[in-house]
């Protein structure tokens, strides 16, 4: 009687698994990322990552982008291999004044933003970041 239930039970269970995979798990839309402790790489192009630094990276379906965020959250460093028209903005107070930096590394654009108290940080980032950006071919 028990190796019964215990055969019924698992034929139920079996039932439960589908035939095929389900379609979202064939064709994820977007361009694929890896990262890794040191890196990130996606089809446009491969940067070290900050130390302490978050990472955010850009949306399925979106250009290839990507922003680090400063450990105290009022800084960010963002590359994107389309033009930043309209760049996000550190959680700071509105009184906080802010500055900004652009560099272009071919046709990848970099744009920091952060404090002018702690300026040099946020600064010192950018140039690290610009250092290791490689294009992807």
């Amino acid at each position: 009687m028990r190796r019964t239930k215990l055969w019924l039970a698992l034929l139920m269970l079996g039932a439960c698994v589908p035939a095929s995979p389900p379609p979202q798990l064939g064709y994820t839309p977007g361009a694929p990322v890896t990262v890794t402790e040191q890196q990130v790489r996606n089809s446009a192009f491969t940067v070290t990552r900050p130390a302490g630094w978050r990472l955010i990276t850009s949306a399925a379906g979106e250009p290839p982008t990507v922003i680090f965020v400063s450990p105290d959250d009022t800084a960010l460093v963002m590359i994107s291999a389309e033009a930043i028209e309209d760049p996000p903005r550190p959680q700071v107070p509105a009184e906080v004044p802010l500055r900004e930096a652009r560099e272009m590394v071919g046709t990848i654009e970099v744009y920091a933003v952060g404090p002018q108290v702690g300026w040099a940080v946020a600064r010192a980032t950018l140039a690290e970041v610009v250092a290791s950006l490689e294009a992807s071919d």
